[in-house]
């Protein structure tokens, strides 16, 4: 096989290093360009004067500052004065409230005031009534402690014995006594007087048996002693004696006292 001759051999390393060359002399220019447009713009002379402007500002803030802390005990004097003027606004409105309230105590007093004239008028008025009331009052009383007086004069007498004496034409008969109240009778035929209503008389047992017994004796009666109360019951007791032909009469008791039945008992 031959082999190649030198004058024509092929190799990329020339070339490789013009791409290089190249690449670095574009990577030159550019950084070139940009130190001469940030050059640019460090001697724009717009952005100088901004600079200068805010270099004032800085410096008018520092002045300020200085100033600000250089006044702080006026400061305080100010929000001291700022303090006691709200304390004032706050009790000029107590003040105020305390105000209308005496102001409403002021127009309810006058208010009273004028009803006081009608009702000293009215107290007058009933004065006068009292005072001539008076008089009445105590003849009033008067007659009440005399009614007082005879009504205990009366119960007390209601109270006593009562006395039952023989009298009339019939003092050779011999009584029974039935007591008429109210609503009741009572039996006075034995050593305890048995008591019966009157709504039970027409068939109670033993006033019915008191009735045939009297009716068997020889020359017996049944006397009716009428309390002042026992009109209606008497009626009722008459009518049924002489419903059974039983012989009756009738003594009138004044008072509520207890019977004495002494005089017949003795006989």
């Amino acid at each position: 096989m031959a082999k190649p001759k030198p004058d024509e051999s092929f190799s990329l390393f020339p070339f490789l290093d013009i791409m290089a060359s190249l690449i670095g002399i574009l990577v030159l220019l550019i950084t070139a360009a940009t130190l001469a447009q940030i050059g640019q713009n460090m001697e724009d002379p717009t952005d100088a004067e901004a600079a200068k402007k805010a270099q004032e500002r800085i410096t008018q803030y520092r002045v300020i500052r200085k100033r600000l802390t250089a006044d702080t005990p006026e400061q305080q004097r100010l929000q001291e004065l700022v303090q006691q003027a709200e304390t004032a606004r706050q009790e000029l409105e107590q003040l105020q409230i305390e105000a209308a309230r005496l102001e409403a105590e002021r127009t309810d007093a006058q208010q009273l005031q004028e009803k006081l004239p009608p009702l000293q008028a009215e107290a007058e008025r009933l004065q006068k009534l009292i005072e001539e009331a008076e008089p009445k009052l105590k003849e009033l009383q008067k007659q009440l402690a005399e009614f007082r007086t005879l009504l205990a004069n009366r119960k007390e007498a209601g109270q006593q014995e009562i006395q039952i004496m023989p009298s009339g034409s019939g003092y050779d008969l011999i009584p029974t006594f039935v007591e008429c109240s109210g609503n009741s009778v009572v039996l006075h035929d034995r050593s305890e007087p048995l008591r019966i209503p009157i709504g039970k008389l027409a068939s109670d047992a033993v006033f019915l048996s008191l009735l045939d017994k009297v009716k068997q004796t020889p020359k017996g009666t049944v006397v009716f002693l009428v309390r002042p109360d026992g009109a209606t019951t008497y009626q009722v007791a008459r009518s049924i004696a002489r419903g059974r032909y039983v012989t009756n009469g009738k003594l009138a008791v004044a008072g509520q006292g207890k019977l004495d039945l002494s005089l017949f008992q003795k006989k």
